[in-house]
């Protein structure tokens, strides 16, 4: 849980009230962070201090690698635009003034491109598209959809079916070697699990047979 406290008391006010919150439980302790030249970040927003009040923005790790779904990978376009679209109303929701949103429209841009987007895609999805646009799109009947993996050679296929029948198209999620490694380290968990349990049960019923 995070906690956002503001006091205008001296910070060994606040020192003793942190040391009586970890007193309150032997297994709940807090821990905190303080404000460091006038920035504050909590979850991804970061809070600066300005002389008339506060200003906010994306906050970043320094660690964030700053990967995303790569342009040349194998995915629906509209997966990888929805990347773009997604940091950028995400920037327009954080970013408090217009400098900063324009700070970070120019990095997002950056970034996109050293994940193989071309500049003029990626400039175009940021600064011409309007927001309204993105918010009215077209309505897909799930009832009278084909569902099917995403494959680049399906396009013309695609474009049949909407044109000819009225059959939308959605792209099911296909499995990765991320997805089979994690079921089957789940699978493996879970076995683990229950010849631990079952060894416990024989060891236990053994004892109670040599205690009688």
């Amino acid at each position: 849980m995070t906690t956002h406290y503001v006091s205008g008391n001296p910070k060994k006010s606040f020192l003793d009230f942190f040391e009586y919150l970890n007193s309150l439980h032997p297994h709940v302790k807090w821990t905190y962070e303080t404000e460091k030249d006038s920035k504050l970040a909590i979850f991804d927003i970061l809070i600066i201090r300005t002389s008339t009040g506060y200003s906010t923005t994306v906050y970043r790790k320094a660690a964030a690698s700053n990967r995303y779904i790569h342009f040349t990978s194998s995915q629906a376009w509209k997966e990888k635009a929805s990347a773009i679209r997604t940091l950028k109303a995400r920037a327009y929701d954080y970013c408090s003034d217009p400098t900063l949103l324009a700070d970070e429209l120019a990095f997002l841009l950056e970034v996109f491109m050293q994940n193989g987007y071309p500049h003029n895609t990626v400039w175009r999805i940021l600064y011409q598209e309007t927001r309204e646009k993105t918010d009215n799109k077209e309505k897909i009947n799930l009832d009278y959809s084909l569902y099917v993996p995403f494959h680049p050679r399906e396009k013309r296929f695609i474009k049949i079916l909407k044109e000819q029948f009225g059959i939308s198209t959605v792209f099911k999620k296909t499995q990765t070697l991320g997805d089979i490694l994690l079921k089957k380290g789940r699978q493996i968990k879970q076995e683990y699990k229950r010849r631990y349990m079952l060894a416990r049960h024989l060891e236990h019923s053994r004892k109670e047979q040599e205690s009688t």
